[in-house]
């Protein structure tokens, strides 16, 4: 016999777009979890379809984790306590976003890696690396007020 597929989740978690989920099996999600945050630049999404969220089976958000629109969480995702994963980032199976980490949009992080910090925009992480403290990227534009507006290729590890 198959072990049972369940969904803990707590009655504090908010679904902002709950159309847009794709919630696995065997996931839990805990006390004040908010999913699917809007992108706050209206450009982010070529369609609408890019605007799901994917959290795979296996997977656990700890209190006050923040996942905004079009992220992909694989399986067996571990995010701690007030972690934030940004649009448009994918999470590698089986990876851990430890303790209050940062990531922002458009971020690529394979499998079985230990995030902690922050991680600029664009950034690639391979599998099995382990960030702590920032991994950010130079800044080319001549006008910081433009910083906004112009991406730029993040670092590869």
């Amino acid at each position: 016999m198959p072990p049972p597929t369940t969904r803990r989740v707590q009655d504090t978690v908010r679904f902002l777009s709950p159309d847009m989920l794709h919630l696995g099996i065997n996931v839990h999600i805990m006390d004040y979890a908010v999913i699917g945050v809007p992108n706050e630049y209206g450009d982010a999404f070529e369609q609408t379809s890019d605007r799901y969220v994917r959290i795979g089976d296996g997977t656990t958000l700890y209190p006050h984790v923040v996942v905004y629109e079009g992220a992909t969480l694989g399986t067996g995702v571990v995010m701690e306590e007030g972690t934030r994963v940004g649009s448009r980032t994918i999470i590698g199976d089986r990876t851990r976003i430890v303790y209050d980490a940062q990531i922002h949009d458009h971020v690529q992080i394979g499998a079985d890696c230990i995030i902690g910090g922050f991680v600029a925009d664009n950034a690639t992480i391979g599998s099995r690396s382990s960030i702590f403290g920032a991994l950010v990227h130079r800044y080319w534009a001549r006008d910081p007020r433009q910083w906004a507006n112009e991406d730029e290729p993040g670092p590869t590890l």
